[in-house]
């Protein structure tokens, strides 16, 4: 089913052009099989893209068919190519489904007689409906093949490229990690460990990877350890404040530890005692005896020994993200804070602890109640 008749675009044929257009193809072999133009296909494409995430995305599909009826869209979606059981799963679910089948055979519909090699290889980590794929000579990221750090094209054996975990891998004749230019967002290129040893490499996580003697930072960084064995992530805590659920979490944390150093972003941590360090939440790290935030800077005036982060199991604080207290100071993204102008969004919490009486909220309400 194709626009030339007015009716909406089915969405498995999404899936199997955004495959070809993103796998090297040329957008007038692919888009004249559909009977669309290119600016109409931008249209489309941002109304589809994120439909196998919530139904919701459903409203902006059926927008750009305002004359025709909810019902019929959401049919017309589906396509003549599939048939779900009553009651039919929502339009999200439908999605998923659909395109999970197509990205293992895409040449369906008017794209059946394209001689052409598409073949979707594995989603990126950190985002489902980003991934790699190759054409049999060329690997693409993202719809662009993939270079190094100077933007040159990078000599790769496409059809055995795969996933080793995390943001690294594999040709079968190297082993790559996934860096970044800049902040989140900047161009990604991809660079190879040299000396990788493929027989013992482990992918620790999203940033970083070992083999029986040596250590990498996804950044391209090798790491100084003595003990690559010893070498292991320090889980994160994240906090769910709706589910009011703290989960340990590996794969996101940027900080790792051997027996005698502790790293962020690949650096060591200066003073940090690797066997007592741990993560707080919030992107705070203590090892007892000091305060650091994610990027490893120490918090100098913060006392460890009373140190806390609040947590969605604690009684409510007006600000949620970055909030943390000690016994004198209330901090805010890993910052001090006047505990007079904190003293309001902390109440609740602290009136809801025995031993308040010894903190700096109890001192500023005597000199309130004084005053």
């Amino acid at each position: 089913m194709t626009e030339t008749a007015g009716k909406p675009l089915a969405y498995d044929l999404y899936v199997a052009a955004d495959l070809f257009l993103k796998t090297g193809r040329h957008e007038a072999e692919v888009l004249a099989r559909l009977g669309l133009t290119r600016a109409r296909w931008n249209a489309l494409a941002k109304a589809y893209v994120y439909l196998p995430l919530d139904d919701r995305y459903m409203a902006g599909i059926q927008a750009l068919w305002p004359d025709v009826a909810p019902g019929e869209v959401a049919a017309a979606l589906i396509g003549p190519r599939w048939q779900y059981p009553d009651p039919q799963p929502g339009p999200s679910a439908a999605a998923r489904g659909i395109r999970a089948a197509v990205l293992t055979k895409p040449q369906i519909g008017p794209f059946a007689g394209l001689d052409r090699t598409a073949v979707y290889i594995v989603a990126h980590p950190e985002g489902t409906l980003v991934f790699y794929s190759h054409d049999g000579t060329r690997v693409f990221f993202d719809g662009r093949a993939l270079t190094d750090r100077d933007g040159t094209m990078l000599d790769l054996d496409a059809p055995a490229f795969r996933h080793l975990g995390g943001r690294w891998y594999t040709d079968g004749r190297r082993i790559l990690g996934q860096g970044q230019k800049g902040q989140s967002g900047g161009p990604v290129f991809w660079w190879t460990l040299e000396g990788a040893d493929a027989a013992t490499f482990h992918a620790l996580n999203l940033r970083y990877a070992k083999d029986a003697s040596k250590v990498w930072y996804i950044t391209g960084k090798l790491i100084r350890t003595g003990n690559p064995a010893a070498f292991a992530i320090v889980p994160s805590l994240k906090f769910d404040w709706r589910a009011g659920v703290i989960e340990s979490i590996d794969d996101n944390s940027l900080t790792a530890r051997d027996d005698h150093r502790v790293y962020s972003y690949g650096v060591p941590v200066r003073g940090a005692d690797p066997v007592h360090f741990r993560s707080l939440g919030e992107g705070y790290w203590t090892d007892d005896r000091h305060v650091w935030i994610d990027d490893g800077k120490l918090l100098m005036q913060a006392d460890a020994a009373t140190f806390l982060v609040r947590t969605p199991r604690d009684p409510p604080v007006d600000h949620l993200a970055g909030d943390a207290t000690d016994h004198a100071t209330p901090y805010r993204d890993g910052r001090p804070v006047s505990p007079d102008s904190a003293y309001e969004s902390w109440s609740a919490f602290f009136l809801a602890r025995d031993d308040r009486e010894a903190w700096w909220w109890a001192r500023v309400r005597q000199a309130r109640e004084k005053g």
